[in-house]
Parts: structure tokens; sequence; C-alpha cells
């Protein structure tokens, strides 16, 4: 039976395969005794993910006139009597 790996080992092992100073698979594996097509396959799911760090969510910033603009409008209120 495999040992189960923690998302955060997992990742960490992602991180050496990959970025400024990657190394092989079979190197990591020599290094760590993780086998190698468990680290190929960690490469692969992850190559897999679409990427949310490096596009954060675009931040709106509001100006006076803008946050006039999208105010309702009193035309459809009903009168007070």
């Amino acid at each position: 039976m495999t040992k189960p790996f923690s998302v955060a080992f997992k990742q960490k092992m992602v991180q050496r395969l990959t970025g400024k100073n990657a190394v092989s698979a079979n190197q990591l594996a020599r290094e760590t005794g993780v086998r190698q097509q468990s680290l190929s396959r960690w490469l692969q799911e992850a190559r897999s993910l679409p990427i949310m760090a490096d596009r954060p969510e675009p931040v709106r910033v509001w100006t006076i006139e803008g946050k006039f603009v999208s105010l309702p409008t009193p035309l459809n209120l009903p009168a007070r009597s």
C-alpha cells in the first residue's frame, strides 16, 4: 500500500519540478525517494489546473460620477402622499 502524501508536500514537489532551478522528475525521485511516476503525475495534474494566482480579481475603483450613475433614479418610485 502506498503512503498518501499531503497536498502541501505535492505542491512543494511540483515547485521543485518547475520554475527557476527546476530538476527532473528522475533527479527529484532519487533525492526524495518518491517514485518518478508519482512526481510526473503530480506535475501533469498541476499543469491541467487553471492558474488563479496569476490573475487576481480586478479591483473596481469607483469615481464619484460612477457611484452617482449607479444609484436608482426616483422616476419609477411612487409619489408620497
